[in-house]
């Protein structure tokens, strides 16, 4: 039965998805018992030739390698209930996740021309411009993402209020002791409550600058945003500031103390767009994670086991950057692309000694929304 209800779910979100690409390629919108309705998808494919050199260790130096593959398949909803209520849906296709291919799943209500209210799925404002405006056409993103206190998103109820731009009250729910699937376990809270994030986005012409605030783990940890971006004459760049305070419960005499751990990150994007040829971009973020106490400069690795090899995490340090372009010739709603993408951490080699390894990608591929 369950997995007779799965391929039908699969098959009805296949239904859709044909149905919306030929509405789409006659320029319609998808009707429904809403104001409006509008159906859309997400693609990226790309062959990626890798240098492997994280791999690499003290007499054994790992082969390069050339893998196609299909990265991004999104199917997207979104438009009108009625003139003061919008919704947006979004489903994953290709990697759905523990939580199931609904990534995003919300709707918003105006009580006015400056006050709103939003419930349901959406992402939470974390990790600033980079992280909040990323997406499938991103060639590159920062070692920070991997270790946000929350996923990309989450289960919500949010406040929205124009305000010099826009002012974002998130209410969310915390976590909790023992959860999986998120970086960083919670060590405080064994109940089920709600926590919040508070984020302000100016808009002063071309420049707009950016503050969010964050507390989870029973109030215990936070995270804090200050960035900044401007768009202007076919420029666009944003410098993001990131840092995680997470506090660990340390027990000492029968008594609950709390060590902070402090990351912290830096990101710079910079793109150039020549009308109808492409956009050069240049992408620069690095992450480190200063502990209490004894301060590690390497990054954790997991030994192999019978049934999995041996794997590299980042949750200490890493750098990464990126250079290519983004390709316009073959008109709105397909961009073919080459990037450069680089990757450096530190780990402990056999001995206990600390050692710097890169890993060198090329990607050339595709990316389109319809």
């Amino acid at each position: 039965m369950l997995l007779f209800n799965a391929r039908l779910i699969g098959l009805s979100i296949a239904g859709l998805a044909v149905s919306g690409l030929a509405l789409a390629q006659e320029g319609k919108t998808v009707t429904t018992g809403a104001e409006s309705a509008k159906l859309g998808g997400e693609f990226r494919s790309e062959l990626v030739y890798s240098d492997n050199g994280l791999m690499k260790q003290t007499g054994v130096t790992p082969e390069a390698s050339t893998r196609i593959g299909v990265s991004t398949v999104n199917i997207k909803l979104d438009g009108k209930v009625n003139s003061k209520t919008d919704y947006q849906f979004r489903f994953n296709l290709l990697n759905p996740g523990a939580r199931g291919p609904v990534d995003i799943a919300y709707g918003k209500h105006w009580f006015s021309n400056t006050i709103g209210f939003s419930i349901g799925r959406q992402k939470v404002i974390q990790g600033g411009f980079d992280n909040i405006e990323g997406g499938y056409r991103a060639h590159a993103v920062g070692i920070y993402a991997s270790n946000l206190p929350f996923y990309e998103y989450e289960d919500m109820i949010g406040l929205h209020v124009k305000l010099a731009g826009d002012l974002t009250v998130q209410i969310l729910n915390d976590r909790m002791i023992g959860e999986a699937g998120r970086e960083g376990s919670a060590q405080w809270n064994n109940t089920a409550h709600q926590t919040f994030a508070i984020g302000w986005t100016g808009a002063f012409g071309p420049l707009s600058p950016m503050v969010n605030i964050g507390s989870y783990d029973n109030n215990k940890s936070r995270w804090m945003d200050l960035g900044v971006k401007t768009s202007m004459n076919g420029l666009a760049a944003s410098l993001d500031i990131y840092q995680n305070t997470w506090t660990n419960k340390v027990v000492a005499a029968g008594k609950a103390e709390g060590k902070a751990d402090v990351a912290t990150a830096i990101t710079l994007n910079l793109g150039y767009t020549i009308p109808g040829t492409a956009t050069p971009f240049l992408y620069f973020s690095t992450y480190d994670n200063k502990q209490e106490g004894t301060d590690s400069k390497v990054n954790m690795t997991t030994a192999a086991t019978a049934t999995a090899p041996a794997s590299m995490g980042w949750n200490d340090n890493g750098m990464v950057w990126a250079i290519g372009s983004d390709l316009h010739m073959m008109g709105n709603g397909w961009s073919p692309f080459v990037a450069l993408v680089n990757r450096s951490g530190k780990w402990a080699d056999a001995a206990g000694k600390e050692e710097t390894k890169s890993e060198m990608m090329l990607k050339i591929g595709a990316h389109a929304e319809i």
